[in-house]
């Protein structure tokens, strides 16, 4: 077994495990594990102003929504969505 850790390293480690992600981060994250999902469908890759632009075209969105929407259209898409097109099957979800 590894060395364990003492005092204020210790501290420090267990205190990032234990943050949380606000609001935003965890809708972030959730625009972008959709997206990566629908580019490995269709075989794209997904690059870091691709995620940004998909996060400021729904980040008005409600969380809750915004995963109903992203997983009806992973079911029911039929090709690469175009942030509007994710909208409409966002904003479809009440």
């Amino acid at each position: 077994m590894g060395k364990q850790l003492q005092g204020s390293k210790a501290i420090v480690l267990q205190e990032k495990r234990l943050s949380r992600l606000t609001p935003e981060e965890e809708k972030t994250d959730l625009i972008k594990g959709y997206v990566e999902k629908y580019a490995a469908i269709c075989g794209k890759v997904v690059t870091p102003l691709m995620y940004s632009i998909y996060v400021e075209a729904l980040e008005d969105l409600d969380t809750r929504r915004i995963e109903k929407g992203l997983k009806e259209y992973l079911r029911d898409g039929t090709g690469w969505p175009w942030p509007g097109t994710l909208r409409q099957y966002i904003e479809e979800e009440v």
